[in-house]
């Protein structure tokens, strides 16, 4: 995958804020349409980046509310409203995703740390 320039980074922790808040907002959306309508104004290979970034650590689940199943089991069942689990479940995996594009931003040796893990 192409590498990001440091703009394009907090271009793509910029989106995850918003898909963040899309999704906490309406509860349940499918995850990559709602990628690339946050993304609107950046260039095309920010969406595209965040996507493929997270559906390889979505992987096998791809989906958010697959992810859901199996790791928040029984939301389903309707004692928590969908936008209050995603909103209070998701709200710490999207800081982290967030917190790891801003650690890339800031250290640019961080990146190269973790494409080196690979």
């Amino acid at each position: 995958m192409k590498k990001l320039s440091t703009e394009q980074l907090q271009a793509a922790a910029e989106t995850l804020r918003r898909v963040q808040a899309r999704l906490a907002r309406a509860g349940n959306l499918p995850l990559e349409p709602t990628i690339y309508a946050c993304a609107k104004g950046f260039r095309r290979n920010v969406p595209d980046y965040v996507w493929s970034w997270l559906s390889g650590l979505l992987a096998p689940h791809k989906s958010l509310s697959a992810w859901m199943d199996a790791h928040q089991p029984g939301w389903r069942e309707g004692k928590t409203p969908a936008a209050a689990v995603y909103a209070r479940s998701e709200n710490g995996w999207f800081e982290w995703l967030i917190a790891e594009l801003e650690t890339e931003i800031n250290d640019p040796h961080a990146r190269a740390r973790r494409e080196g893990q690979r």
